[in-house]
């Protein structure tokens, strides 16, 4: 019962990157499918409830998201991280997160008064103790979720994920939220959703629930337990202090229109980098003491991230209006300006994860850490000189602590991967063209189109259609070597995919035989 499940210094095998590949094509793919879907869902609760609604529960997401944080106890990222990991282990982490995210309800629902009135807004006592009930459901599918990862079973996990929050959002959330349950209709979705996740992911997951509580187990887990959960909580207060600021002294209608703003904006972020992050970071667990793997692999994913978000973000950010009203309807067009600015820093919370998974990977979680309380007192800095500016002050605080993160931390990865920042930085520049070449056209054709088209809803089609085609010309008439190896190992992976006559012009670009020997490389390399 106390064997090694995975032992130690074990050779990279060549099927490690085949299972790494599947496991992203899975993990893009599920990322994808459920980005439309929390895309779909979103819109309908954007135009079904109130600015107000979504602030007042944004206000109970801050401390439940906090709760969490400290709910997990790191181990989650322990159970992928551990090289020697037993079936003693799993018991111990899963009876510990019980324990905490039950001990976490109480003390929630005993303290709602107290941050009820710390948001000056008293209705939030019953919200906060009812959003308590995710916490103990949340604790118990921690370890299910991390051994899943851990041996990148990403096609289980995607359906799991897919599952959870169609069921959780898309069923309950939209019924209820259509049957005029304001607020409460985001509190059940919240519930069910973990939920769901739990129901499916312990049975399939094989995971053994019968508790422990093994001394050495926890002194195993504890190192990197420890250094992740004060991470995380760090990060958590940076990234959620501005929605503190906003919901005590803004009021829950700003908040409302904030935190729509940003989940659009976040969206891309959300899922590509954190579906990338959760591939790469077992797969960098697995070559961290191999140097020259880790650092070829951690530009190609770089490169890879630039290519996909910043095209997206370049978008948005020239035709804000268009995006919100299209979208959300008119009652959201006062959060354009924000959101606009909000834009300008995708790109560089896109790179966090990336940078995330090689410190964690290489196990510098409190080397991460202290830049990340470095990043925290600069969000509060940020947030003191610009808050009198209103909602677009704050996203401005947000944009200029991003880029300071993002070089905090891109500091401490390329030295754990032996990366020069030269090479860094020329990684981003494919994703930097495509993203001009796709905001440019984008640009003249909404201020073109303004005279003939009223409707946002029809001018958001035309500027869809628009980044689409810009995208498949840019791919086509830029020179490949911008690309590296990237655009080669693209070409071979999906080539099998597309139309005869696509892959017939794509392949002109590229020499005859250098696609498959770049592609042997690539695989050889991570």
């Amino acid at each position: 019962m106390n064997a090694p499940i995975e032992s130690p210094g074990r050779a990279v095998s060549e099927s490690l990157a085949q299972s790494a590949f599947h496991a992203l094509a899975w993990r893009y793919s599920g990322a994808i499918f459920q980005a439309g879907l929390q895309f779909t869902v979103g819109v309908l609760l954007a135009r079904l409830l109130t600015p107000e609604a979504f602030g007042i529960v944004g206000m109970a997401l801050i401390a439940i998201g906090f709760a969490k944080l400290v709910g997990d106890l790191g181990f989650g990222a322990a159970i992928i991280q551990y090289p020697d990991l037993t079936t003693r282990h799993m018991r111990t982490a899963f009876t510990g997160s019980i324990i905490c995210g039950t001990l976490l309800f109480w003390i929630l629902w005993l303290l709602a008064p107290v941050v009820s009135r710390l948001f000056n807004h008293e209705p939030l006592t019953p919200i906060l103790r009812v959003s308590g009930l995710s916490l103990i459901v949340s604790g118990t599918g921690v370890v299910s979720v991390a051994l899943l990862r851990r041996e990148l079973q990403f096609r289980l996990l995607t359906v799991i994920e897919i599952v959870s929050y169609g069921v959780g959002f898309g069923v309950v959330g939209v019924s209820m939220a259509v049957l005029g349950y304001g607020a409460w209709s985001l509190i059940a979705a919240n519930i069910v959703q973990p939920l769901c996740l739990l129901a499916l992911a312990v049975p399939l997951g094989k995971q053994t629930i019968w508790p422990c509580f093994g001394v050495r187990e926890y002194r195993d887990l504890c190192r990197v337990a420890s250094g992740e959960m004060l991470n995380n909580v760090v990060n958590f207060g940076a990234e959620n202090l501005h929605f503190f600021a906003i919901g005590k002294w803004l009021g829950a209608s700003a908040l409302g229109l904030f935190n729509r703003s940003f989940y659009l904006m976040h969206l891309p972020v959300m899922h590509f980098s954190f579906a990338l992050q959760s591939v790469m970071f077992p797969l960098y667990s697995k070559i961290q003491d191999d140097i020259p793997r880790l650092g070829k692999a951690f530009l190609l994913t770089v490169s890879l991230t630039a290519l996909v978000t910043v095209p997206v973000f370049f978008a948005m950010a020239v035709v804000p209006e268009i995006v919100i009203g299209g979208l959300f309807g008119g009652q959201w067009k006062p959060a354009a300006a924000t959101f606009q600015i909000l834009c300008l820093s995708g790109p560089f919370m896109a790179m966090m994860r990336v940078f995330g998974a090689v410190t964690n990977a290489r196990g510098y979680l409190f080397s991460e850490c202290r830049r990340q309380v470095i990043y925290l007192l600069f969000v509060a800095a940020a947030l003191w000189l610009f808050f009198s500016f209103g909602l677009e002050g704050v996203a401005l605080a947000v944009v200029l602590a991003a880029v300071a993160r993002y070089f905090l931390l891109a500091q401490l990865a390329l030295e754990l991967a032996g990366v020069k920042w030269r090479r860094f930085f020329a990684a981003q520049i494919p994703g930097v063209a495509l993203g001009t070449a796709v905001a440019f056209p984008v640009y003249v054709a909404s201020a073109s189109a303004k005279m003939f088209i009223q409707s946002d809803v029809l001018m958001l089609v035309l500027i869809v259609v628009v980044s689409v085609v810009s995208l498949f010309l840019s791919f086509l008439l830029f020179p490949t070597s911008w690309f590296g190896d990237l655009y080669p190992w693209l070409f071979d992976r999906f080539s099998p995919k597309l139309p005869h006559w696509l892959r017939e012009l794509l392949a002109a670009k590229l020499p005859g035989t250098r696609c498959d020997a770049v592609n042997k490389n690539v695989e050889a390399e991570i």
